[in-house]
C-alpha cells in the first residue's frame, strides 16, 4: 500500500521483473507505458485490472499469512448464509434470545474438529464467524449421514437445538451442510482459510 498499489496491481507489476520475456507483452502497442528503473527498456501495456472481490482479498490474506486484518471471511458471505436462515454465533451468548431448546441455524469457518475415542463416536466441532464461536455436538448417526460436510467443509452451516448447562452453550446438531460451496467465489477462496 505504501507504493500506492493494491495486492493485485503489485503482483501484476512484479511480473515485469522477470528475466524471461512475457508472452502477454508480445503485442504491445503505441499506447504502452515505459517502465522506470533497471528494466527501463521494457514496455508494459496499459492494463485495467478487474476488481478483486472482498472475499478473494481476504482469502489472499489467509493464503499469505494465515489471517486477515480486513475482516472475517464470514462477513463477506453473511447475506448468503442469512438467506439460508443462519444467525450470527453471537446470539448464543444471549440466553433470552436463545434459551435451552431453541432451534437455531449458524454458519462459520470450522476451527476445530474432534472425535475423541472416549466419546463413543460423538464429534465435537467449533465454528467461528465474525461475531463469535459456536460449539457443536454431532451424534454418530448425524455424523455418518453428513460425513462429507462434517469432515471436509471449511465453512459449515449447522442446524440444531441449543443446549445450556452450567454456563456452557452448545448446539446439538441434526444437520450440517457445506456452505463453502454456495458460490463459486466462496468455494475457490475458502481453501485458503486453514
Amino acid at each position: 500500500r505504501s507504493m500506492r498499489l493494491d495486492r493485485q496491481q503489485a503482483l501484476w507489476q512484479i511480473r515485469a521483473l522477470r528475466d524471461a520475456p512475457l508472452p502477454i507483452f508480445d503485442d504491445a502497442h503505441a499506447d504502452d507505458v515505459q517502465v522506470d528503473g533497471p528494466h527501463s527498456d521494457w514496455q508494459l501495456p496499459r492494463s485495467v485490472l478487474p476488481p478483486v472481490s472482498e472475499l478473494d482479498d481476504v482469502a489472499s490474506d489467509y493464503a499469505a499469512i494465515g489471517l486477515s486484518l480486513k475482516q472475517h471471511p464470514m462477513a463477506c458471505v453473511r447475506a448468503r448464509v442469512a438467506a439460508r436462515g443462519a444467525q450470527p454465533c453471537a446470539v448464543l451468548r444471549d440466553e433470552s434470545r436463545t434459551p435451552y431448546g431453541t432451534r437455531i441455524v449458524v454458519a462459520g469457518v470450522v476451527l476445530v474438529r474432534q472425535r475423541p475415542s472416549t466419546a463413543k463416536g460423538i464429534v465435537f466441532m467449533t465454528l467461528e464467524d465474525e461475531s463469535g464461536i459456536a460449539n457443536l455436538i454431532l451424534r454418530p448417526r448425524v455424523y455418518l449421514r453428513y460425513r462429507r460436510a462434517a469432515r471436509h467443509a471449511v465453512i459449515l452451516l449447522a442446524r440444531g437445538i441449543v443446549e445450556r448447562r452450567d454456563g456452557v452453550v452448545h448446539i446439538l446438531v441434526h444437520r450440517v451442510d457445506d456452505a463453502s460451496a454456495e458460490a463459486s467465489e466462496l468455494a475457490s477462496a475458502s481453501r485458503n482459510f486453514h
